[in-house]
């Protein structure tokens, strides 16, 4: 697992993980955020390619698949499987049991709440009008919802 000396210092890592050697934890926004405090809670387990950047807080028991990237500004609760080429971008909240599967993107400011399933190539969009921030905003994903494959939200 690298951290990049950056960021190192706020780094706050749980106990009983296992990551694999090109995982890299903390890594520094191309944005400007206010708090770089980056929290991986117990019994995470990082699998190749995986990249969590800094100033996100993610629960205990965190698993990821390979080429997974999780943004800043994020927080996720506990029991998070997030499986091969998946992204989560930045400012998303995420309950806790959610299961997202290979080749899923959640937009920026996404709820997805507790007990969810994200099928195989599920795309969470956010912007009505592309280019125009004014309206966007991620959509809420409620609580045991199941969505499936390849759909677009």
């Amino acid at each position: 697992m690298q951290i990049p000396p950056e960021t190192k210092a706020y780094i706050k890592i749980g106990e009983n993980y296992f990551a694999d050697d090109n995982v890299v934890v903390g890594y520094m926004p191309g944005r400007e955020i206010e708090d770089l405090t980056t929290v991986l809670g117990d019994g995470f387990y990082l699998r190749t390619g995986t990249v969590i950047y800094a100033g996100s807080r993610v629960g205990k028991n965190l698993q990821t698949g390979h080429n997974v990237v999780i943004r800043e500004q994020n927080n996720i609760g506990d029991d998070l499987s997030i499986w091969n080429n998946s992204v989560i971008d930045y400012g998303c909240h995420i309950g806790s049991r959610v299961r997202i599967h290979n080749n899923v993107y959640v937009a920026q400011y996404t709820t997805i709440e507790d007990d969810v399933f994200l099928a195989p190539g599920v795309i969470i969009a956010n912007d009505p009008h592309p280019i125009c921030t004014l309206c966007m905003k991620g959509p809420t994903i409620k609580k045991g919802a199941r969505i499936g494959v390849n759909v677009t939200l």
